[in-house]
């Protein structure tokens, strides 16, 4: 349990100033260009990718299963952690943007003094809400992690994690051919 908590504070901690940043920056100071559109569409991939066959994929490259699993969340947690700056900051009245800019204030402090501020309350539910839906959909790969990058090899043993593994992998094809797809 414990060692589970580690891993997905480390991964928030690699994912949120990345995600946040990144929400903030397309959302307010990015120009409305074609590149900035196509980041956008990637990243609403990547929100609905499974952190399991990211941290699955990234075991395969060697990297042993704890830090596979913080930077398979990680990687899974910043474009969610983009959308959620993106609509929190969505909300905040525009008007609040509009008067700043009349009395003077350039965008950059705008943002500062007023939008982030009103923005940081929905901010932090939808973040929270956003880590704890990826921590629900990794909880097998947190566990191997969990257990591998801190050495609690008591709990899953190499045999063991490959036949957790297997399952969950098995769940998830079982789960996908269920919804009729090939």
């Amino acid at each position: 349990m414990i060692e589970t908590l580690i891993l997905l504070l480390l991964a928030v901690g690699l994912a949120a100033p990345i995600g946040v940043g990144a929400g903030v920056y397309f959302r307010e100071l990015a120009p409305r260009q074609g590149w900035v559109a196509w980041i956008g569409i990637l990243l609403a991939g990547l929100a609905e990718a499974s952190p399991l066959l990211a941290g699955l994929a990234l075991w395969a490259t060697g990297l042993p299963p704890g830090p596979a699993s913080v930077l398979a969340l990680a990687l899974v947690l910043v474009p969610r952690l983009h959308r959620a700056t993106d609509e929190a900051l969505g909300d905040v009245d525009p008007r609040l943007r509009g008067a700043a800019e009349a009395l003077g204030a350039t965008r950059w402090e705008a943002l500062r003094t007023l939008v982030l501020p009103q923005a940081i309350r929905p901010l932090l539910g939808r973040g929270v809400r956003e880590v704890m839906r990826a921590a629900g959909e990794a909880a097998p790969l947190l566990l191997l992690g969990a257990s591998e990058f801190l050495a609690v090899r008591a709990l899953a043993s190499s045999a063991v994690a490959g036949m957790l593994v297997l399952g969950v992998f098995a769940a998830n094809v079982l789960a996908l051919r269920m919804r009729g797809v090939p």
